[in-house]
């Protein structure tokens, strides 16, 4: 992880994705072809369901694919969220400092930064306003990373569990 990677992670527990969904029919197009390309034989041995922080998850594409789950369900459990998720600048700024600690402390897995370099994007970051960033090409790279952002309260009314 780099620290565009940890803001963007801060960025989604604070405000969700709804970003992504001001053009729902585009949005549903880009779903598919991503859940498409996927192959969950080889794509994925992450969990079902990752906690990112204030009710919010990330559902990752791979393993919903895995469990032979409905694309459609998850796109709809998506753009139901995207009206739920409560957009709090002030809870998203309290994670960008709390990850601060974190990085100070070494509490974050797999990261590839200083404090130093966390401080040098968050300045940055902050001088072009409050917004969603992309994953660095590095974590694309490594990770491929496949998800999208739910209310977790949402996703329990699905009646999934994470198996």
């Amino acid at each position: 992880m780099e620290p565009r990677d940890v803001a963007k992670l801060c960025y989604q527990a604070a405000f969700g994705a709804e970003h992504l969904l001001q053009d729902v029919e585009n949005a549903k197009r880009y779903f598919y072809k991503e859940f498409e390309s996927l192959d969950p034989q080889t794509d994925t041995d992450e969990p079902l369901v990752e906690p990112i922080g204030s009710g919010v998850c990330r559902i990752n594409l791979g393993a919903w694919k895995k469990r032979s789950l409905p694309p459609e369900q998850l796109f709809e459990l998506f753009v139901k969220s995207a009206g739920k998720i409560k957009k709090d600048e002030s809870q998203f700024l309290s994670y960008l400092e709390q990850a601060e600690r974190f990085v100070k402390n070494n509490l974050i897995a797999n990261i590839s930064f200083t404090v130093e370099d966390w401080h040098n994007f968050i300045n940055e970051y902050k001088k072009g306003g409050i917004r969603p960033v992309h994953h660095s090409k590095t974590y694309r790279e490594q990770e491929k990373p496949a998800y999208r952002v739910v209310d977790d309260s949402i996703f329990k009314l699905s009646g999934i569990t994470d198996i």
